[in-house]
């Protein structure tokens, strides 16, 4: 709680109920507020359980003959929660005082209060009385400021500076100026300041200039305050160049349900070089020509955040905490560089990044739209060190982490959709991200027009995401775990890649713990280490359906020369143990020298025009259901395994289904079990094939030639054929497309 309790303070108080029409009515409010009051040696103690969040002002008026003011105290409550109760001590205030209980807005939360010594109720109104020392207000009239009787204002021609702590108002309009807060102000010298329609363009600053002090900005209901810069800064009022159209150089928050403009031609928008946070229900609108939204340590939307309409011709809203000014050593906070969303309605067009932070991103609510150029959320790799209590961490840096779990979000980029330098991590949310114009569209550069993408790590958890790329829709440089969400996947590339290990499940989980639908791809699933242990995957690739290949093995980087092979990735910096090397960009995947893909659970359904299951190394199925359908041409098989004499493709366990072309097959060596493989058939798309004396029944997506099954139903030993079917039971697991069923079901 901040303490608030000279004449000044009050003084504002009374200059905005009367600005605000509100002197006739201070009880309008019906509603009671729950208060306790109790005398101490000092004053009165009021203990007040808050009605709504926000901050809260409790003010005691001792009033005399005529009503004139004979004693007053003040206390403000910072971000009270709904609910819990709060206490001011309002000293030299005693019995037969007023007590009145206002919100940040200057609105009555409850009819004033009389306190007689025995109890609190409300009683009539009895108007305060304003000193008669102007009006409280700083007025901006086009040309000229009239900032008579405000302490703490200094009027020069068209510039007011603020040089004291305190509470201001300011409205009206200012031709060309600037509102500045002196750098005369410490960092914890709080400058609160209400705008009530304010419109000031400046033609050589910035038309707001906090060079000092913590401010506070209250966008008054209803009213929309516009900060517009409209040339070259040259004329600087503080020791502290600003850097931007709205800037603060220390902390500023912005609270009130009115609308704050800003129009930075020049260069930024709202910039803050400290910890910038919108709250209360504010409203923003910035346009800029380069970033608009800047906060160095970091940017905060809290969940009464109201409408944010961001144009920029660089980054939407971002954090860089590389500021020499904040942190001289170049480390940075463990806590800093971020920026948060915790709801608000939000439109970001961007020609840089949509959002950008060089630490961390976190998203928990919010509904955002995002348009960029660049990247749409970024988290940055920029290896600073961590700071802690002003000393470096040996061996920790901050390298960029996005964690979304809520909120809607709508990104539309011409790079990566979602970028993080370490880590993606995805509970939950709705994300639909279109990277690069989609599947459909290839490019002949380097760039990266990934969905999703990580250096290091991707865990997906929850959300329900949708992701229509021109390169891999999920893609890390070391590591993607994907144990929960829906996914719908469309990339001309691969579906889900992981240059290390690719993990989808977790042992003995269930065939519910997660969807992915991969409609279009190039290769469906990819990575060196491949471990299906449970959920649901679809997937549909012009090449290989599920493809275990890569430069890295269990054990780490394989010992050969790696830069003979074309490896996922390429040289990558990063990972467990610091850089590692990699070979050149992917793209001749038949190189790997390395692959395992382990099949432990889950249901996989595969439709691929090259090799269904494939690894450059070996295959270990142990459980879990999987269809494979195609290919139907030579050069590839339903099955493949690598070349080595000691690479082997062997099932233990689980249903495995494979159908297509008779060319470089490869058949499983299967234990436990039982399997039937039909070499030189001729069987046709949509045809059921009936496996007897097993009772169940495969209808292929694929006209085939080589047809192989094994289930834990076969017996080992046992006798099994198959033949044709016109009908079939109950559907196990499988696909329906024109709502005609392809996949496993039950025997008739």
């Amino acid at each position: 709680m901040a303490m608030k309790g000279d004449l000044k303070v009050l003084k504002k108080f009374f200059a905005v109920l009367s600005a605000s029409m509100l002197v006739t009515a201070i009880c309008a409010s019906a509603e009671q507020i729950n208060t306790t009051i109790e005398e101490t040696s000092s004053g009165l103690s009021v203990s007040v359980t808050a009605t709504e969040n926000g901050g809260m002002y409790i003010i005691g008026a001792k009033y005399g003959d005529g009503g004139l003011i004979e004693g007053i105290a003040v206390q403000h409550i910072d971000d009270a929660v709904s609910g819990e109760v709060y206490t001011a001590e309002l000293n030299g205030i005693h019995s037969g005082s007023i007590i009145y209980i206002w919100d940040d807005n200057q609105k009555p939360l409850c009819e004033k209060i009389e306190y007689n010594g025995t109890d609190a109720t409300p009683e009539p109104d009895v108007t305060p009385t304003p000193e008669p020392e102007g009006d409280g207000i700083i007025h901006l009239k086009g040309t000229e400021i009239d900032a008579s009787g405000v302490e703490g204002a200094e009027v020069n021609g068209n510039i007011v500076t603020i040089t004291a702590v305190g509470d201001y108002i300011i409205e009206g309009t200012l031709d060309d100026g600037q509102i500045v807060i002196s750098d005369s102000l410490g960092k914890k010298d709080a400058v609160n300041i209400t705008l009530q329609g304010v419109n000031v363009t400046c033609s050589d600053s910035a038309p707001f200039n906090g060079g000092g002090g913590k401010i506070g900005i209250t966008l008054a209901d209803g009213t929309t305050n516009i900060f517009t810069d409209l040339g070259k800064y040259t004329n600087y009022t503080t020791s502290k160049d600003p850097k931007g159209c709205f800037y603060s150089r220390r902390d500023l928050d912005i609270g009130g349900s009115g609308t704050l403009v800003v129009n930075g031609n020049v260069k930024n928008g709202l910039v803050c070089g400290a910890d910038l946070k919108i709250k209360r229900g504010a409203n923003l609108d910035v346009t800029a020509a380069n970033n608009a939204v800047k906060g160095d340590n970091g940017v905060e939307f809290t969940n009464k955040t109201g409408t944010v309409n961001i144009t920029s011709g660089g980054d939407g809203i971002k954090s860089d905490a590389i500021d020499t000014d904040i942190v001289e050593t170049g480390a940075i906070e463990a806590d800093k560089g971020y920026v948060l969303i915790e709801g608000g309605t939000f439109t970001i067009n961007a020609e840089g990044d949509g959002i950008q932070a060089d630490n961390y991103c976190t998203i928990t609510g919010g509904n955002i739209t995002i348009n960029s150029v660049t990247e749409g959320i970024k988290a940055n790799e920029v290896d600073l060190p961590i700071l802690a209590d002003d000393a470096v961490v040996e061996g920790e840096y901050i390298n960029g982490k996005i964690t979304i779990s809520g909120g809607t979000l709508d990104i539309t980029s011409g790079e990566d959709g979602i970028e993080a330098a370490e880590l993606v991590d995805i509970s939950g949310g709705t994300i639909s991200i279109i990277v690069g114009g989609g599947s459909s569209k290839s490019y002949s550069d380097d760039t990266s027009r990934k969905g999703i993408k990580a250096d290091t790590d991707i865990n997906i958890s929850g959300g329900n995401i949708t992701v229509n790329s021109s390169d891999d829709s999920i893609h890390s440089n070391w590591n993607v775990t994907i144990t929960g969400g829906e996914m719908n996947l469309a990339t001309g590339d691969d579906g889900v890649h992981a240059d290390y290990t690719l993990t989808l499940g977790t042992e003995n989980g269930g065939d519910e713990d997660f969807t992915i639908d991969i409609a279009t791809s190039y290769e469906g699933i990819e990575g060196s280490v491949i471990n299906i242990l449970s959920g649901t995957t679809y997937l549909y690739a012009t090449d290989d359906g599920v493809n275990a290949a890569g430069d890295y093995t269990e054990d780490g980087i394989l010992a050969a020369s790696i830069t003979t092979f074309a490896g996922p990735g390429g040289n990558q910096p990063g990972g467990p143990g610091g850089n590692r090397p990699g070979g050149p960009d992917w793209g001749a995947d038949d190189s790997a020298p390395y692959g395992m893909l382990y099949i432990k659970g889950g249901r996989t359904y595969v439709e691929a025009n090259g090799d269904g299951l494939d690894s450059n190394g070996s295959i270990e199925m142990s459980g879990g259901i999987v269809l494979v359908n195609g290919p139907t041409s030579g050069g590839n098989g339903v099955f493949d395994k690598g070349d080595s004499s000691s690479d082997y493709f062997k099932v233990t366990g689980g249903t495995l289904i494979g159908a297509g072309t008779s060319d470089m097959a490869v058949t499983p060596t299967v234990t436990g079990q039982s399997y039937f493989l039909q070499s030189n058939g001729n069987g046709s798309a949509g045809t059921p094939m009936k496996i007897n004396n097993a009772n169940i029944t495969f209808i292929p997506k694929t006209t085939w030639k080589w047809f192989f099954v094994t289930t834990p139903d076969m017996a080992s030993g046992g006798s099994y054929s198959i033949s044709t079917a016109s009908t079939y039971g109950s559907e196990i697991f499988g696909k329906t497309v024109n709502n005609k069923f392809y996949g496993l079901a039950q025997s008739n």
